[in-house]
């Protein structure tokens, strides 16, 4: 039997994690909509990032691998699973028993809160949260489903959709070791499918090409008019006068 000390060692540990999940919780409520940047590598995705950080009470958080749809693919899966085999009670020695008990919506609101607890942390205070990733388009993501799963459970999102001319990406040093043609090819066909996303569905998506928004702050009151937030010129006129690093981390 443990000790009084250890205990009570136990118990305010418990009580110190108890207190950390309700201030998260806490802090995932105060959010009011969420925005994502949707790019690839050398798109101008960082520099988005900076941008839409001059919202007040704007937390976009960075890069996370992708796997955030890693979760929103399980969850699909899952739904998948429950909408074939979850039609009604099975019994134990059936290969699909138990799939009448999941509960994808459910799944679904669990997974969201911790993208928010857990991948964006937003800090006290935040109204708008969300993150910028390259990977939506890599060949192991479905970006539909992503999407899809983002606008549904971690609503009212945003996207903002960066393209760049493939020429310009292709002369990046990220792409040096890349053959050229097949590089060229691959960044037109990213673009080509933002560019659909963008077209499909202008209620929450927003094509924004780096080639109009860097030549001055002005060209991006309408992603501003968009989002319905407040346009600060002088804050982005910073942030566009200012030489980004990567820290050998490709965005």
């Amino acid at each position: 039997m443990a000790d009084p000390v250890t205990l009570a060692q136990r118990a305010r540990s418990v009580q110190r994690v108890g207190r950390r999940l309700l201030a998260r919780r806490a802090r995932r409520h105060e959010v009011e909509k969420f925005i994502f940047v949707v790019g690839y590598g050398r798109s101008g995705s960082t520099l988005v990032q900076a941008i839409l950080g001059t919202m007040d009470g704007c937390h976009i958080a960075g890069e996370n691998l992708g796997a955030v749809f890693a979760l929103a693919q399980a969850h699909a899966r899952l739904a998948d699973v429950a909408a074939r085999y979850g039609l009604g009670p099975a019994p134990p020695e059936h290969p699909w028993f138990g799939a009448f008990e999941i509960d994808p919506d459910s799944i679904g609101r669990r997974l969201a809160a911790l993208i928010v607890d857990e991948v964006m942390r937003p800090p006290r205070g935040t109204r708008i949260a969300g993150f910028k990733e390259i990977r939506w388009l890599d060949e192991r993501q479905d970006l539909a489903t992503s999407l899809d799963f983002l606008k549904r459970y971690l609503a009212p999102a945003r996207f903002v959709l960066n393209v760049r001319d493939p020429e310009a990406v292709v002369r990046s040093a990220w792409w040096r070791d890349h053959p050229r043609d097949a590089a060229l090819a691959k960044i037109a066909g990213w673009n080509a499918a933002l560019e659909a996303v963008a077209a499909a569905d202008p209620q929450h998506c927003y094509l924004l090409r780096y080639e109009d928004f860097t030549q001055g702050p002005d060209r991006l009151a309408p992603l501003f008019a968009f989002l319905d937030e407040s346009f600060d010129r002088t804050a982005i006129d910073r942030v566009l006068g200012c030489r980004l690093t990567h820290a050998g981390v490709p965005s």
